[in-house]
């Protein structure tokens, strides 16, 4: 029984623009880092496109690998990378997120470099190139983004549903929408001024006015208010 081999995903070489060392980011790079920052971030890139291609994970293990190849430190290592992320040589969203070495530049010459082949897989929480609309390139973990998305608002919605049936004590969905179609028209309803104001006689004005009223006096004023008030609904 034969078994599929696993789709390769590095290359076996990596173009070094002519410019290299006169782009502003390596040179900030050498100039807080010194003579052997090059040679440190040559072999980044090496273990970049050597093993995923376009991105590579940045931990203790690299940061000794790196440095056992160069012969430095993994202290001065560790350095350069903060000082390559700082400059923007790396991705410092993809960084902080992930812990993560690549950037933009990075991926558009992975891809340039594997368009012979059959299939490339790409992960889509790394992605920060637009370059990906091939025939035989596939993203993983992009269809799942966008049915998380949906799934949350889907959650949302049921919860906001729910909350209308408890509140209103409805049973079904023409009732949840009856219920917020009266919630709306009462709030429109608070915010509106009386369209009529029952204005009282001047007497009652006049006595309300007072600062004490025998409590004779305060019994046959309300009598009295509540025969005119009575007599104005009629």
């Amino acid at each position: 029984m034969s078994v599929a081999r696993p789709t390769k995903k590095g290359l076996d070489y990596f173009p070094l623009d002519v410019d290299f060392l006169s782009d502003l980011k390596v040179r900030r790079i050498i100039k807080a880092c010194g003579k052997e920052a090059v040679h440190i971030l040559v072999a980044l890139l090496a273990n970049i496109y050597r093993d995923e291609g376009y991105y590579v994970l940045w931990d203790d293990d690299l940061a000794f690998l790196v440095a056992d190849e160069v012969g430095t430190k993994e202290g001065t290592v560790e350095e350069l990378v903060r000082k390559a992320v700082q400059v923007k040589f790396f991705d410092k969203d993809i960084f902080d997120k992930y812990s993560v070495l690549t950037s933009k530049g990075i991926q558009n010459r992975y891809i340039l470099a594997t368009k012979e082949r059959k299939k490339v897989e790409l992960e889509f929480k790394y992605l920060l190139t637009n370059e990906v609309n091939r025939s035989n390139i596939s993203i993983n973990g992009r269809n799942n983004s966008v049915n998380q998305g949906n799934n949350q608002q889907s959650k949302v919605k049921e919860s906001k549903e729910k909350k209308i049936k408890e509140d209103a004590n409805v049973k079904t969905i023409d009732q949840a929408r009856d219920y917020q179609r009266t919630r709306g028209a009462k709030k429109q309803g608070y915010n509106q001024k009386p369209l009529r104001e029952e204005k009282l006689p001047d007497w009652a004005v006049n006595e309300q006015g007072e600062e004490q009223l025998s409590p004779e006096r305060q019994a046959e004023l309300d009598a009295k208010l509540a025969a005119y008030l009575n007599k104005t609904k009629h």
